[in-house]
């Protein structure tokens, strides 16, 4: 493309590649002309690999601040057309994890933090789960994971741990069978957020990577407070970018390790 058109060259960078497309993040130093990240974290992994700083530009993830509107009133309706239970009163405390199903995520470890809240007799306190099967890091020739495994092992927490408080938006976590998926419409989540108390986003360091963290984003502009691990691009989300989304600071944000 280069010899034949004699353009420039722009490539985006979401996340670290997984090993099998390390050979082009490699190469393309040689050729490339600019480099679009994410933030700051990603910029530095970048030149961390031998990319030149002047060929980096950070362009932050966005969302529609229209869709995600804190002032919209909750609408159980759309609940109810996607299978999900939820009921929401002054004395239910829900704590909402968007993450996918994965181990890159950390939901296993939110199910055992969980279990910690039961111990300490929260009846109340109900934990949301709406992300969906991370089905590409499971296929990787190099994946120590299978996704099967990995929802086997979601449900012997939920069981070994007797969590009577967790909704998960699909039918198939509970049954043998993973093939028929359910996902949660974008347009459901600012409800979803809406109705939450806080947000909680375990990513884990090892073997991911969060380059940006959108649901941070999207759980400011709906005003909830978060707790996130500090991984990646979500440690300068919440420090950086908070008070310009919380109204007068009213909420916060902590970091766990």
């Amino acid at each position: 493309m280069l010899k034949r058109y004699n353009v420039p060259i722009v490539q985006t960078i979401h996340s670290p590649p997984p090993i099998d497309e390390k050979f082009w993040l490699d190469n393309a130093k040689n050729f490339v002309d600019l480099n679009i990240v994410l933030s700051n974290a990603m910029k530095k992994w970048l030149k961390s690999v031998g990319y030149p700083d002047n060929r980096i530009i950070k362009i932050p993830g966005f969302i529609d601040f229209e869709l995600f509107n804190p002032n919209i009133k909750i609408n159980f309706e759309k609940f109810n057309m996607i299978g999900l239970d939820i009921n929401k009163n002054n004395d239910n405390y829900i704590i909402f994890c968007p993450a996918r199903f994965s181990p890159s995520k950390g939901v296993d470890v939110l199910l055992k933090a969980f279990r910690l809240l039961n111990i300490q007799d929260s009846s109340n306190v109900k934990l949301l789960l709406t992300g969906r099967f991370a089905g590409r890091e499971f296929l990787l020739p190099h994946s120590q994971y299978h996704i099967s495994k990995y929802i086997d092992y979601i449900k012997h927490l939920v069981k070994k741990y007797n969590l009577q408080k967790v909704i998960i938006n699909y039918k198939t976590v509970f049954s043998d069978k993973v093939n028929f998926i359910q996902r949660i419409p974008y347009d459901i989540m600012p409800y979803l957020y809406k109705i939450s108390d806080v947000l909680t986003y375990p990513s884990l360091l090892k073997p991911h990577f969060e380059a940006f963290g959108l649901a941070l984003i999207e759980a400011m502009r709906m005003e909830i407070p978060i707790v996130a691990t500090r991984n990646g691009g979500m440690r300068e989300i919440l420090i950086r970018w908070h008070y310009r989304f919380t109204s007068k600071s009213r909420r916060s944000c902590s970091f766990s390790e």
